[in-house]
């Protein structure tokens, strides 16, 4: 199923304890919650927020829940092309300090490809992007 970008609701907020999880994880402004949007795959259970942006910093935080798990890990952006005549985009992005639990490391395959179709769906900026549809490349590095 894609990805969608969409509000948060109050009920998914409450849901996912997003307020106290994602501000704990706020360094720019800890305790608060960042973002009102995301990029949800309910029916996988999966999501991508951004936790936290700083005018002042290289990169900006984010939260990838996938099937129960919270991954958190820094971004820069590393290009973009579009809009295409049709619509599309795509977006590079390289990750910093994303790392797996031991117990998912047998899933990083299926954890990477789904946090690249989250970001190509998010089309660099969510709710707010004027693409239809997108893709992306993740450069990871330590």
């Amino acid at each position: 199923m894609p990805f969608v970008n969409e509000y948060i609701s109050d009920a998914d907020r409450k849901k996912y304890h997003l307020t106290r999880i994602c501000g704990a994880h706020n360094e720019a402004q800890p305790g608060r919650m960042y973002s009102r949007t995301w990029t949800i795959d309910r029916q996988d259970n999966i999501f991508l927020i951004q936790v936290w942006s700083h005018p002042h910093s290289l990169s900006d935080g984010w939260a990838f829940f996938w099937k129960g798990e919270w991954l958190f890990f820094e971004v820069v952006g590393a290009g973009e092309g579009g809009p295409q005549p049709d619509g599309s985009c795509w977006f590079g992005y390289k990750i910093l300090n994303f790392s797996l639990p031991i117990r998912l490391s047998l899933q990083r395959e299926y954890i990477v490809s789904d946090l690249t179709r989250a970001f190509g769906d998010y089309c660099g900026g969510g709710v707010f992007s004027t693409y239809s549809h997108g893709t992306a490349t993740l450069y990871f590095e330590q």
